[in-house]
C-alpha cells in the first residue's frame, strides 16, 4: 500500500528494480490494464509475469492501515473468472480485493472476534474481492484460488501469535501451517511477516499476547544471601519462578502485563516468605 519504486520496461519487457529483500507486489500497467503479482524477492533471480492476452484485471486496494500488506493471487483469480464463466476476450473483467484495516467497533465481525479472543490484543482487517464484468460489479463471498495476504507484523514483544476470522456465522480459529492451504496461517518471524491463506471474504484478525521484561529492587534488611521468588498473576494462577538469585538482580522475561503476588523465599536461620503486590502495566 506504499510505491516503492517505479520503472518502463524497455521495449522487450524487461525492468529492474533495487529493492531490499522481502515480500512485494509488483503492479503492471499497461495502457488500460492493471495485472498485481505477488513477489517473493529473496533470492535476487529473475521474476517473468505474464501479461494476460484478454483486458484482465487485477487490483488491491488498502485502506486505513498503516502495516504493510500485500496480496497473491489475485492475477489467477482475474483469469480463472474469465475461464469459469467464459467471457469473451473482447469483454473487461477486473478482479477487485480490498483490505481495510478497522477497529473492534467497526463491524460484527471484529466485535464477534474480540468475545472470542478476549485475552488477546487484536488487529482486524475486513477483507471484500469483487469482480467486475464489463460494467457490472459483484461481490465476491468466495474465491476460485486461495488469496495470500501478507501482513507486516513484528514478533518482537508478542507471543501466541493466531489468527482468527468470521465468515457471518462463526468466528474460526485458523490452523497454524505451511501447507498454504484456506483456513491457514503461518508466521514470518525472521522477517516479521504473516500470511493469512483464505478464499472466503470476511472479517480477518491477528491476535497475541503483549509480554514484558521487568525489574525489581528488594533489600531484606542485612541479608544478603540469594533467594526464591515467584510471580502468580491475579485471576489467572499464571506462575513465574526464579530460584537462587541474587536481590541484586530479579529479572523476568516473557510476562505479560497485570496484577501479580511477588513472593521472596529466604533461608536465614530458618525459611523465611514475604508476599508483595507486583503491577505491570
Amino acid at each position: 500500500n506504499q510505491i516503492i519504486d517505479e520503472t518502463q520496461t524497455d521495449e522487450d519487457g524487461g525492468y529492474r528494480f533495487t529493492v531490499p529483500a522481502g515480500v512485494y507486489n509488483i503492479v503492471v500497467s499497461s495502457g488500460d490494464l492493471t495485472v498485481t503479482n505477488l513477489t517473493d524477492i529473496t533470492d535476487g533471480l529473475i521474476r517473468d509475469i505474464a501479461l494476460p492476452e484478454a483486458n484482465t484485471h487485477s487490483v488491491l486496494d488498502v485502506v486505513s492501515s498503516d502495516k504493510s500488506i500485500v496480496v497473491g493471487g489475485l492475477d489467477d483469480e482475474a483469469a480463472a473468472v474469465r475461464a469459469n464463466e467464459g467471457i469473451a476476450s473482447e469483454k473487461n473483467v477486473e478482479v477487485k480485493m480490498t483490505v481495510e484495516s478497522i477497529s473492534e467497533s467497526d463491524t460484527e465481525g471484529s466485535t464477534r472476534i474480540s468475545s472470542v479472543a478476549e485475552d488477546m490484543n487484536l488487529e482486524f482487517y475486513d477483507l471484500q474481492v469483487e469482480k467486475t464484468i464489463d460494467s457490472v460489479t459483484t461481490r465476491m463471498d468466495e474465491t476460485t484460488n486461495v488469496l495470500e495476504i501478507a501482513i507486516a507484523c513484528s514478533y518482537t514483544g508478542k507471543r501466541e501469535l493466531t489468527a482468527y476470522n468470521y465468515d457471518g456465522s462463526d468466528v474460526r480459529t485458523l490452523i497454524e501451517s505451511d501447507s498454504r492451504e484456506a483456513g491457514t496461517y503461518r508466521v514470518d518471524k525472521e522477517n516479521g511477516i504473516v500470511y493469512i491463506y483464505s478464499n472466503r471474504m470476511a472479517t480477518y484478525a491477528i491476535g497475541y499476547k503483549p509480554y514484558y521484561s521487568v525489574k525489581s529492587d528488594m533489600t531484606l534488611g542485612s541479608y544478603e544471601g540469594d533467594v526464591s521468588v515467584t510471580l502468580v498473576k491475579d485471576g489467572t494462577g499464571e506462575t513465574y519462578e526464579l530460584n537462587n538469585v541474587s536481590l541484586d538482580s530479579i529479572s523476568f522475561k516473557g510476562i505479560t502485563k497485570g496484577t501479580y503476588s511477588m513472593t521472596v523465599t529466604w533461608t536465614d536461620g530458618a525459611e523465611n516468605k514475604i508476599t508483595t503486590p507486583f503491577i505491570i502495566k
